[in-house]
Order: structure tokens, then sequence, then C-alpha cells
């Protein structure tokens, strides 16, 4: 793979991975962090 498509690739990723992790944290009721 070239450069580019490598780092497209890469940044997608890392986009999918952080949008996992947002949707997983969940809001604490009551309790204090």
């Amino acid at each position: 793979m070239g450069k580019n498509r490598l780092e497209a690739f890469s940044d997608g990723v890392i986009a999918i991975i952080i949008t996992i992790m947002v949707l997983e944290m969940k809001v604490p009721h009551g309790e204090t962090v």
C-alpha cells in the first residue's frame, strides 16, 4: 500500500476505535467519579 492509503487506513481505524470508546462510556447515576 502507498503512504497515502496507509494513512487513510490508520485514520479510519483510529476513528472507529474512538467512536466505540465514546459509545461504551456510561454516565454514572448518583456516583462520584
